[in-house]
């Protein structure tokens, strides 16, 4: 996905146009990994039932922290993971398919968890399961699975809205104690074209954010985009503050 010249939003009518009727499947992400500047799925997923494609969404990087709903956003395709928002670590990923569609689409890499009858270890050709199991592969990552469920009861428990609310807050006093200081904020100002974090950049940067994780502020760098730090639930004003006065100090 390519952002706009300022580098702050998604062009919708860019994606737009470029979906037609030779179009099968449309795929982006739902948030741009270098501006946090988030896609109006709902307007390209109407566009895709118009032109007779499908939309295949990638939501790694909002699914937690920015509230969508499936079944009312009507998507087809959505694919995600537990280390980022959902707080579960690497080693568990996810797909939603609209449950219309699952007949449609024969899986072109599989194994035996994806039969309808794993465990009669029936030989080739393979029956997909009628269910999402159909989209499995070989033996799951069960360590991957029991590592991340803390982290996706705890986002169940406090609930995304909740989670946006205290986001929202956070995002727009780190993107305003940037301004002050004169740095660039590379993420969409206003809270609903973004998702959690904030883009800070400056000469240096790239530097800086080692010598803050040598502070144990746990950010990360992007070129193009600059320092990301991206708060969540757990993270409070007083480290933000204590962040900025951590940032003045590398500086």
């Amino acid at each position: 996905m390519v952002p706009s010249d300022d580098g702050r939003t998604i062009p919708t009518q860019r994606i737009l146009d470029a979906i037609g009727e030779r179009t099968a499947v449309a795929v982006l992400s739902h948030a741009y990994y270098v501006s946090g500047a988030v896609a109006d799925i709902r307007t390209i997923q109407a566009h895709c039932r118009e032109a007779g494609a499908l939309l295949f969404v990638d939501a790694y990087q909002t699914t937690g922290v920015y509230p969508y709903n499936v079944t009312e956003w009507d998507l087809d395709v959505v694919i995600g993971g537990s280390h980022k928002w959902l707080c579960g670590g690497p080693g568990c990923a996810w797909i939603y398919v609209k449950p219309s569609l699952l007949d449609r689409f024969r899986p072109a890499v599989t194994g035996w968890f994806a039969h309808a009858r794993p465990f009669s270890f029936e030989p080739a050709p393979i029956v997909h399961a009628p269910s999402m199991y159909r989209f499995a592969t070989g033996t799951p990552t069960i360590p991957g699975y029991a590592v991340a469920k803390p982290g996706h009861d705890l986002i169940r428990e406090i609930g995304v809205r909740r989670i946006r609310e205290h986001n929202v807050r956070l995002t727009t006093k780190l993107a305003a104690m940037a301004a002050e200081r004169g740095l660039r904020v590379n993420t969409p100002l206003e809270p609903e074209r973004r998702t959690g974090w904030i883009g800070i950049d400056f000469d240096g940067a790239e530097r800086a954010s080692g010598e803050l994780i040598a502070h144990r502020v746990f950010i990360d760098y992007r070129p193009g985009c600059g320092i990301r730090v991206g708060p969540h639930f757990y993270t409070t004003d007083d480290e933000i503050d204590e962040f900025f006065r951590i940032l003045d100090k590398v500086r």
